[in-house]
């Protein structure tokens, strides 16, 4: 299975690197054990969870803006949605140039409703090659990216904008939930 797709955006190519689906690809070494038994216990074991999740943030991972992220994700899961948004925020401004951390705080304030603060997160620009100077860049970033802008563009009534973000998700990840639930709303919309 070929795991490297290229995709063109702004006169940019970039390498997708498959491999890397989820966040949990890109957690570090350090932290990949730990991030585990996380995942094991997601949605189940609350106190067992919280533990766990406490006992990483003590271990240092906001050196680890993947492990972060995962971490925000399983205590949102937990409905600890305080102590999630204040581990982002921290995050943020350690790592506010990663793009790893820049998605899991613009997700942050989507969530949030606070959309108009986003283009600052991106430094006032969606234009990826100016955010990430690799050729390769992993599959999950590229989608969680390209989601948030779509997301970002369909709030703000951007359509023109939407379409545009939209066509790289359908080009690059076209199974994907995150362009599935758009071509849903597109649909949807013309109904």
């Amino acid at each position: 299975m070929n795991q490297l797709k290229k995709i063109t955006i702004n006169n940019h190519t970039f390498v997708l690197d498959e491999k890397y689906q989820l966040i949990m690809d890109l957690i570090s070494p350090k932290f990949e054990g730990k991030s585990l038994i996380i995942d094991q216990l997601f949605g189940r074991e609350n106190e067992i969870a919280q533990a766990a999740i406490d006992s990483i943030i003590k271990d240092g991972c906001l050196d680890d803006p993947a492990m972060t992220y995962f971490i925000t994700m399983a205590l949102q899961n937990y409905r600890k949605h305080n102590q999630a948004a204040r581990i982002l925020k921290q995050l943020y401004l350690l790592h506010p140039t990663d793009l790893v951390a820049r998605c899991a705080y613009a997700n942050y304030l989507l969530m949030s409703n606070r959309i108009d603060e986003i283009p600052t997160v991106f430094g006032n620009s969606f234009d990826l090659s100016k955010l990430w100077s690799a050729k390769v860049l992993p599959f999950v970033l590229f989608v969680d990216f390209m989601a948030i802008v779509c997301n970002y563009y369909l709030l703000k009534k951007d359509i023109p904008n939407f379409l545009n973000y939209l066509s790289y998700l359908t080009e690059a990840a076209p199974e994907h939930y995150e362009t599935q639930k758009f071509l849903e709303l597109l649909q949807a919309a013309r109904s």
